[in-house]
């Protein structure tokens, strides 16, 4: 398995599994199928009125420019998927940790055609993201993006659920006001920085918990954040 570590606007960095070569396979397979089925319904549909609608040759282009435009159109409306992606749960990402904006969709899509082979060979996007090491075609490279799986590396169960004893007593109530996902990150990244051995992250994170909930550690870093993960489930799930 390959990961991209991606650093987040809380200059904290978290480990994502990247798409795998076989799953943007299938995404793209997917999605030239949608839009084989589009290219088929367009020529049908001028088919069927060639003797009352006027201007056939002009509309077929104007109606087959969504297809041409499929992949930036869908990066851009869907949030870095199209439907192939959609399907198979990966996701275009910046490994700043922003959201990528229209420039970075712009930049995939343009070295797509010079990928696919207008001018390279379509090989090319294959062998790139073998020996990249991030699962990075030419287009991710220029964008600074990345293709990773959608699904967690913990579930939201494990992320939220915390073991504590009957004879618990918690330490910060405020712990309480923390969302799922607040404690998913919290959880995700103690555990990243704890196997890297990561104090400056560590750290980061466990200012970051303080100032979001308005208190101060009277322990150090790992400490603080597994009392806080289980205030959080003594607070929000009971004992």
């Amino acid at each position: 398995m390959e990961y991209v570590r991606i650093d987040t606007t809380q200059n904290v960095a978290i480990d994502y599994e990247v798409a795998n070569l076989g799953e943007r396979i299938v995404a793209s397979i997917i999605d030239y199928f949608i839009l084989g089925a589009y290219v088929i319904a367009t020529f049908m549909l001028i088919y069927s009125y060639q003797n009352v609608v006027p201007f056939q040759e002009s509309l077929i282009y104007v109606l087959l420019l969504p297809a041409f435009f499929y992949d930036l159109l869908c990066e851009i409306s869907m949030g870095g998927q199209s439907f192939g992606k959609k399907i198979m749960k990966i996701k275009v990402v910046r490994l700043d940790g922003a959201q990528p904006t229209f420039g970075n969709y712009l930049i995939r899509w343009l070295l797509r055609i010079i990928e696919s082979g207008l001018v390279c060979s379509g090989a090319v996007p294959l062998i790139v993201i073998l020996i990249n090491g991030k699962g990075q075609r030419l287009g991710d490279i220029a964008a600074g993006t990345a293709v990773i799986k959608m699904k967690p590396r913990v579930t939201l169960n494990d992320a939220t659920v915390v073991e504590i004893k009957e004879e618990y007593v918690p330490h910060y109530p405020e712990a309480a006001n923390l969302t799922d996902r607040d404690v998913q990150l919290i959880k995700e990244i103690l555990r990243t920085s704890v196997r890297d051995k990561n104090h400056e992250m560590l750290t980061a994170l466990s200012d970051k918990v303080e100032g979001i909930l308005g208190i101060k550690a009277t322990t150090g870093p790992e400490t603080f954040l597994r009392n806080v993960l289980q205030d959080f489930t003594y607070y929000t799930q009971g004992t």
